[in-house]
């Protein structure tokens, strides 16, 4: 940065709050301030008298630095998307509508004790102070003409559930894609099977979990599963489910070794959560610091919450758990009739007008259970449930409080303690201390599989009455059942969305884990050097190895080659990918014709990896000539698009990190990037015109050396302040930077004795 630049961002401010009524905590915090200090890697250090003023700071620049992208999610959860965007949010606001979020927060903000409401009021206060002086001036709220509501407590809680359904969803989109296996194959067969497979690796290892033995799961209720659905109705309940936000394909990685792993005697902990890369970006970085709070880390704007970070004393991160929370079943017509109904109007921006659309009426049944509305088999209907629908003031409060003290703890066993207060569904958690203890602990609100069957795939078929039974008798894991682990000998953690509990454990989570293609890689290369500095964990971190092709393409070119060894365009192809190292390098010229390979091999059979791999153990026929003449036509598509079936990577595999309000909205600029779909560093992609559009990846990445006090590094995929101008190509730009893995070593603690400008008393 230019010298000059420096000197108007590295600025302390006094922020004398005013007064505003609607707030308790007005009186209290409107005489106070909090120094603000934005360092020259665009990272603001919040230091206040108090943990509340502290929070109300916070508030004060998540509003700040991202105020449109805050209020972009408020709408998201309120269904009020189209109000500003148009016609092409309708379908998503009325999906929203049917989850009722808002109404949700309401009632569980209006449930909470007065002393648990303080910290979420001290936030909203300092969101609005902003919004009471430049809060509109935001480049999006010009473009849009329109300005924000004030903020209120309740708008983060919601931003709160909508985060928390929208990265556990996956377990309803797992009962689909079994479904569709059911439907297309008859009785699920074992070929689908994740696990016991050369790649499988869990999250907890040999005497971390209790045996099979240890307990008794019984089958309670009458449910047969659903034989068949047509593709076409399948198609719709995946259309239902609003996945543009933060919903993941690839899901996130974080570990934590203990100091006999690494080479200065300290603890480390990695994160980097894998979710969609748009621009602003989901995470934003600060430091506060007041009462018992000295930490720096992620937050998402709207949530006064690190959630990937460290004190002086502890440091954690998370990845996403898919535990078994959320389902749909398919039951009696005739069982809803007396559902609670709601039609939604829905309004939406045409031009300079606002006009309404009145949607379909949808209804609810045991309280909180949305039927879907869609298609359904003749007499049916699809029920949704989703444990989120069981948070209530106490277990939110409790949620809220535990990542405060998550954020003070002192010690890894504190961390730990605070984490078991958790119930917002469902994270896996790493941590460390300055001591060199480490752990590991998922979170949430996780049922005990009872009456739907551990075995069960699909959608099961099920009287209501039943279902509802099973609801009100459920019960939940313990958090001493819940996965965890504290100082493991073997001295270090690994999660990658991998199964937690191997499948000799007394309890499951369900089947929406990940493959182990990651958390496989990341313990291989752990393992394979005895210490580790920040050096070999950021290449770690930014491996691209494409783990699965390692293990699918020797097996896919000796089926090839015993069947169609003989055309010369096949025989290129494959000098291609025996050539390969399988790294997904900007550079790679197989990978484009793998990525495409498989794509066309997924798309066409309905298999994922692991039933590609098993059917290669046993060739039948048609599968055999099957891959030969996907092969020819991944050939085929990479010769009409690149003219060559040898394309770089970095040049057909390509990020635009959209804006969210559209992909137009920056024009047509990419760059390359690297990485695979099953890489530790991932480059998941999606074929489009010819290319592959990477659209997900690390949405931040962290290293944190427990120093006393800690090390702390990152990098975020683009600017930590919503800028209206950007240079996706600038060398020394922060998307640069993120692609090179280049980490920036964070200032923390902050010596505010050196900060160039003297502190101004309060007012």
């Amino acid at each position: 940065m230019k010298a000059s630049f420096l000197a108007s961002v590295l600025l302390l401010f006094l922020l004398p709050f005013g007064v505003s009524a609607a707030n308790p905590l007005a009186p209290e915090l409107a005489p106070k301030g909090c120094d603000i200090f934005d360092d020259a890697q665009g990272v603001p250090h919040l230091r206040a008298d108090n943990e509340l003023t502290a929070f109300a700071c916070l508030g004060f620049v998540h509003a700040r630095d991202r105020l449109w992208e805050m209020d972009y999610f408020r709408r998201t959860a309120q269904g009020r998307r189209s109000e500003i965007l148009g016609s092409s949010e309708i379908r998503s606001d009325f999906t929203m509508r049917i989850l009722g979020l808002p109404k949700r927060a309401k009632l569980i903000f209006r449930g909470m004790a007065p002393d648990q409401q303080r910290p979420l009021w001290a936030y909203t206060f300092g969101v609005n102070q902003f919004l009471e002086g430049a809060g509109a001036e935001a480049y999006e709220f010009k473009k849009l003409g329109y300005k924000p509501d004030s903020w209120s407590p309740e708008d983060t809680i919601s931003l709160t559930l909508l985060q928390s359904f929208d990265q556990t969803r996956k377990t309803f989109g797992t009962q689909l894609q079994e479904q569709e296996w059911r439907t297309r194959y008859g009785d699920v067969p074992a070929v689908f099977k994740n696990d016991e497979l050369p790649w499988d690796s869990s999250i907890l290892k040999n005497g971390e979990y209790p045996a099979s033995s240890a307990v008794a799961v019984p089958e309670k209720g009458s449910h047969d599963a659903v034989r068949s659905i047509p593709d076409s109705l399948l198609d719709s309940l995946r259309n239902l489910a609003p996945g543009e936000t933060f919903e993941s394909a690839v899901g996130s990685n974080n570990w934590v070794i203990a100091p006999s792993r690494s080479l200065s005697g300290n603890s480390w902990v990695a994160n980097d959560p894998h979710l969609k890369l748009h621009y602003p970006a989901v995470w934003h970085w600060a430091h506060i610091q007041g009462g018992e709070l000295d930490v720096i880390g992620a937050a998402f704007p709207g949530i006064p919450a690190f959630v990937s970070g460290a004190n002086r004393k502890t440091s954690w991160g998370l990845t996403n758990a898919y535990l078994n929370v959320s389902s749909i079943a398919l039951v009696d017509e005739s069982e809803v009739k007396g559902a609670s109904a709601e039609r939604p109007v829905i309004w939406f921006r045409f031009g300079f007008l606002k006009l309404p659309f009145i949607f379909k009426t949808f209804e609810k049944v045991a309280g909180s259970f949305p039927v879907l509305p869609v298609p359904s088999p003749a007499g049916k209907v699809f029920v949704l449930n989703w444990s989120g629908f069981e948070l209530d003031s106490k277990r939110v409060s409790e949620s809220f409080e535990g990542l405060t003290r998550l954020m003070v703890a002192q010690s890894a066993a504190a961390a730990d303690q605070a984490l078991q207060q958790i119930s917002l569904p469902t994270w896996n958690f790493v941590f460390a201390d300055t001591q060199g203890k480490i752990g590991y602990r998922a979170v949430g609100l996780i049922p005990r599989p009872r009456t739907l069957g551990a075995s069960q795939l699909g959608i099961p078929e099920i009287r209501l009455a039943d279902w509802q039974q099973h609801m009100s008798e459920k019960s939940w894991f313990s958090s001493a059942e819940m996965p965890h682990v504290f100082d493991p000998a073997r001295g270090y953690v690994v999660t990658a969305n991998n199964r937690q509990w191997p499948v000799d454990s007394a309890f499951h989570g369900g089947r929406s884990y990940q493959h182990g293609f990651r958390a496989f890689r990341i313990e291989e290369l752990l393992l394979k050097s005895v210490k580790h500095d920040f050096e070999t964990l950021r290449k770690i971190q930014c491996d691209v190895q494409a783990t699965d092709a390692r293990f699918l393409v020797p097996l896919l070119l000796k089926a090839v080659s015993e069947s169609r060894g003989g055309s010369a365009q096949i025989a290129e192809a494959m000098a291609v990918l025996g050539s390969w190292d399988f790294e997904a390098s900007l550079d790679c010229r197989a990978c484009a014709l793998y990525r495409r390979w498989m794509s066309r091999l997924k798309d066409g059979t309905k298999l994922n990896e692991s039933a590609i791999y098993r059917k290669l153990q046993k060739l039948e026929p048609v599968f055999q000539q099957l891959l030969g003449t996907e092969l020819l036509n991944a050939a085929s598509d990479l010769n009409s698009s690149a003219q060559s079936i040898q394309p770089r990577w970095g040049e057909v595999h390509l990020n635009r990190f959209p804006h969210l309000m559209g992909e137009s909205w920056f024009g047509s600029e990419m760059i390359p990037t690297p990485g695979d779909d099953h890489s530790v560093n991932p480059g998941s992609s999606k074929w489009e015109n010819g290319r592959f559009y990477h659209k997900t990846g690390a949405s931040e990445r962290l290293l944190v050396e427990m120093s006393n006090p800690p090390t702390v590094y990152s990098v975020l995929p683009g600017t930590n302040r919503d800028l209206e101008k950007r240079n996706l190509a600038d060398p020394e730009g922060p998307w640069m930077d993120w692609v090179s893995c280049r980490l920036q070593k964070r200032q923390f603690p902050l010596d505010w004795a050196q900060v160039p400008f003297s502190r101004q008393a309060f007012r």
